[in-house]
């Protein structure tokens, strides 16, 4: 009887332990949830180059709640090619989508550089976010989809894709 008594004890001592084992575990699914708060100052940056390239080789997109500023640029200073920059409003749907779909826990558990970013002229992709308190970029193959990385991809691409469209007539060189 001491004997059951003593496994009964352990067992007792034993709850409050794995009670709180099994709160943290529950804590850390939540932590996939989207971090980017009412309040928070979130910028996208995502671009497309291309080493071997004349002209236009190198494009940016700085996305915000309110905003899209592209700027298209040559490799080298080009007096044909000179930087040029616009900005479109962003649409309030795309920027929904962009921020359910940002997670700083997984991309920040990805690595700087996926793949072999512009290899035999392939060309480089990125996507930059900062929230404000944390920042990471990461540097990819032009075309390929990280895992992890498949929703905000296809709502950046969307947001270039369209930005690209209204501001294509109103591209103006910096000075």
């Amino acid at each position: 009887m001491a004997f059951l008594f003593s496994k009964r004890s352990c067992a007792l001592a034993l709850l409050p332990i794995v009670m709180t084992l099994a709160a943290c575990s529950r804590g850390s699914v939540s932590q996939s949830t989207p971090e980017v708060t009412v309040g928070t100052t979130l910028i996208v940056k995502t671009g497309k180059s291309f080493g071997r390239c004349n002209g236009y080789c190198i494009e940016e997109y700085t996305i915000t709640q309110n905003s899209i500023r592209i700027e298209k640029k040559p490799n080298q200073p080009d007096p044909k090619f000179p930087t040029t920059t616009d900005s479109t409003e962003t649409p309030r749907d795309l920027w929904d989508r962009i921020v359910k779909s940002v997670h700083f826990d997984k991309l920040q558990q990805m690595p700087e550089t996926i793949g072999c970013p512009d290899c035999a002229d392939g060309g480089a992709e990125w996507i930059e976010i900062t929230n404000g308190k944390e920042h990471v970029k990461i540097v990819f193959e032009f075309g390929s989809t990280p895992p992890g990385m498949a929703m905000l991809l296809k709502t950046v691409r969307a947001v270039r894709e369209r930005a690209s469209q209204s501001a294509a007539l109103n591209a103006v060189p910096l000075p």
